[in-house]
Order: C-alpha cells, then sequence, then structure tokens
C-alpha cells in the first residue's frame, strides 16, 4: 500500500458500542471510514485502528485529528 503524500485528517468517534474513524484529504474527501464494535475495549480497539493507519497514511502528514463520543476526551489526552 502506498503512502499518503498530502495532508490529511483524522476524525475519532469513541462511543459506548463502537468506534468510527474518517480519514478526509485537505479538500474534505473522505479517503477511509471505519467501524468497529469494541465490546467492552474502547481505546484498546481506537488505538489499534490508528495504528493500523500509519502505513497508508504516515502521522507526519496527519494536519488535524479530533475525537469526539463518550471516550473522545481520553483519547485526545493519549
Amino acid at each position: 500500500m502506498l503512502a499518503m503524500q498530502g495532508l490529511f485528517d483524522v476524525g475519532l468517534d469513541v462511543g459506548s458500542v463502537s468506534v468510527k474513524l474518517v480519514v478526509m484529504n485537505e479538500s474534505g474527501e473522505v479517503l477511509r471510514e471505519e467501524y468497529r464494535r469494541h465490546l467492552g475495549e474502547p481505546y484498546r480497539v481506537a488505538l489499534a485502528l490508528l495504528t493500523e493507519l500509519e502505513p497508508e497514511f504516515p502521522l507526519d502528514r496527519c494536519r488535524l485529528a479530533a475525537f469526539t463520543g463518550v471516550g473522545g476526551k481520553v483519547m485526545a489526552e493519549l
């Protein structure tokens, strides 16, 4: 898989049942969407999703990361 060349934004919704992730380019075009039930381990699943992004979307190209949901504040502090 080739790494993204431009900048991108990441949004992560850590909810009570699932974790949702979206990656968008600078124009707001959705490049990737993920939905996973976390089965009581929201932070493990959220961190796994972010780790899986790295090969295609290197963190040094991430312009903005936004977190929301019941676990959003904790994720933002990690």
